[in-house]
């Protein structure tokens, strides 16, 4: 891979990043997408500039990435829930964390704050995607219910919290806009999509190696930071490939991309309910068989991002064996690329070395043996396991020194978090 193939749009990403989420439930499905069309839709109807109805509408599409668990995303479904609402401190002090979207985190903090708050002084952005976020969760959607039928009691609803919640202004260019068929049908399951897309038009940011990088461990926090025994895995995995690989001689590009597949591996996790992954004790069938889906949600949603392809199965494929025994997609060895093979035993060796709620991390010798006996039953690629085994004193280093610092970033950002959450509530 040459550095001309890295073409990867920033709003593809964030987009990439909503859906995932929005897959953890039924419930929720295309809620973020959906508040991401709405509000995008009011930008425009109140005068906004294009780069600022793109900026609003990539708010709406990230602004409950911070409901970190299941019940959170369902709590925020409540109409009158209040402006404290923990899930928006949490996202905006993510989004804080990347420069590139930076100037969206004041939009998610304040997408639970009522116009009437003085102290808090929403920004207009996030008026809006509070509006956009509330109109949502009035509607019932579903393959039974028709959304035209619903305009009516949700205008009303609107219209009655006017000058409490929302500014009686914005309200009334919501209720002019809401005279339009094609809001609410463009909001059907078979259409958002084409709708969305044809709203976020083509200002768009590419990114660079260092961005993506960067994107990419973003989006690794939003996975790990779920739980305190899983901040840090991510982060392993991605060093620990990225050790492996300079050791095989590949080139720095080509394993600063290996390590983006690291950061991004256990994206489809977002669609698995946190207490599942934070369960202590053994799994059902039934739970087991979610939690494996998550690497099918991780490929089918970086398959989509331009330009991300190649890194997608790299990423992806992290469960797959050489013996074709693995999952979700049952690949023979030889449809496995050299970056697939190292990711699983960067995967493995990295989930057995750190410590989880049910036991503690193997030492390196242990380590070691599994993955020499994983090789011998078909699961890994011996000359990978190898250069591991070789090369242990510096896959170690890199990996303890990235969780290390993975963990005082994690004890950093909540209690940035509750820091935030304390004096806002004391306005």
């Amino acid at each position: 891979m040459t550095k001309s193939e890295l073409n990867v749009s920033l709003l593809d990403m964030v987009m990439c990043v909503s859906r995932t989420a929005d897959l953890v439930s039924p419930v929720v499905a295309d809620h973020q997408k959906r508040v991401a069309y709405l509000a995008a839709r009011l930008a425009a109807a109140v005068g906004l500039d294009k780069k600022e109805q793109t900026q609003i509408l990539a708010a709406g599409a990230l602004h409950d990435i911070g409901a970190l668990s299941l019940s959170d995303r369902l709590s925020a479904l409540d109409f009158e829930t209040k402006h404290t609402a923990l899930h928006a401190q949490v996202g905006a002090t993510l989004l804080r964390g990347y420069p590139l979207l930076a100037d969206l985190a004041d939009l998610v903090q304040h997408h639970h704050t009522y116009w009437d708050d003085k102290g808090a002084q929403p920004p207009l952005g996030g008026q809006l995607v509070h509006l956009a976020d509330r109109i949502d969760v009035l509607l019932r959607h579903g393959h039974d219910t028709c959304l035209l039928t619903q305009v009516e009691g949700v205008c009303q609803r609107i219209e009655a919290v006017a000058g409490r919640m929302f500014d009686p202004d914005l309200v009334a260019v919501f209720l002019d806009l809401a005279k339009q068929e094609s809001l609410w049908l463009d909001l059907q399951p078979g259409m958002i999509n084409i709708a969305l897309a044809g709203q976020a038009g083509d200002d768009n940011v590419i990114l660079d190696m260092d961005a993506l990088l960067g994107f990419a461990q973003l989006i690794s926090h939003l996975i790990d930071f779920r739980s305190r025994f899983t901040a840090t895995h991510s982060e392993g995995v991605a060093a620990a490939a990225k050790a492996v690989g300079r050791a095989l001689g590949y080139a720095p590009e080509h394993c600063r991309r290996i390590r983006v597949a690291g950061y991004l591996h256990d994206l489809g996790k977002l669609a698995v309910p946190s207490d599942l992954l934070e369960k202590p004790g053994a799994l059902t069938p039934a739970e087991f068989a979610v939690i494996r889906s998550h690497t099918y949600y991780t490929y089918r949603s970086l398959e989509v991002v331009r330009g991300l392809e190649k890194i997608a199965a790299w990423a992806a494929y992290h469960h797959e064996r050489l013996d074709g025994k693995g999952y979700p997609f049952r690949l023979p060895g030889d449809a496995l690329c050299p970056e697939a093979r190292l990711m699983a035993v960067a995967d493995v060796y990295t989930a057995v070395s750190e410590d989880r709620p049910y036991r503690q991390g193997m030492p390196r010798a242990d380590a070691q043996r599994l993955l020499q006996k994983m090789v011998a039953s078909g699961a890994l690629d011996a000359d990978i396991v190898d250069c591991l085994c070789d090369n242990i004193d510096l896959v170690e280093v890199a990996r303890v020194t990235a969780q290390a610092e993975a963990v005082e970033r994690y004890e950093a950002f909540w209690q940035e978090v509750n820091s935030a959450v304390y004096i806002y509530r004391d306005l």
